[in-house]
């Protein structure tokens, strides 16, 4: 059986893994419709799941990337949860010969929501704040 923990995971790795395999639709299981983000540059501030999909879309459309995710915590209440997440991202230029990879170190902040989908537990972000670490 699943903790709650163990669910709140699944669905920030998913997310990770969804960007990386560039599954957008997937994207929707995982954040509310409604959800708010907050990225750096160039995919910037998002009041909906379909506007940041749109954005991730055209900002990695020539990068590949493989995020790491590390350190974490998890604040819960009854239907709600705060988590930070560090996150290492590998970021591949595509076509690039010989460079044009870079690595990004930085941290997710997000709030989750609980619901239930088809009698079953889950949880999704309705909120998700992105930083890069400084250096």
């Amino acid at each position: 059986m699943l903790t709650t923990h163990d669910l709140i995971r699944d669905t920030i790795a998913r997310v990770a893994i969804a960007i990386d395999q560039k599954d957008w639709n997937s994207l929707h299981t995982l954040f509310t419709s409604d959800a708010i983000s907050d990225f750096p540059a160039p995919i910037g501030t998002h009041t909906s799941i379909t506007s940041l999909q749109h954005s991730l879309q055209g900002a990695l459309k020539d990068l590949s990337t493989q995020h790491s995710l590390t350190t974490q915590t998890i604040a819960l209440a009854d239907k709600t949860a705060k988590v930070t997440t560090y996150a290492t991202t590998a970021i591949v230029e595509k076509g690039k010969e010989g460079g044009g990879t870079h690595t990004s170190l930085g941290s997710y902040e997000d709030e989750l929501v609980r619901d239930e989908f088809n009698g079953q537990e889950r949880w999704r972000i309705a909120k998700r704040t992105a930083s890069s670490f400084p250096g």
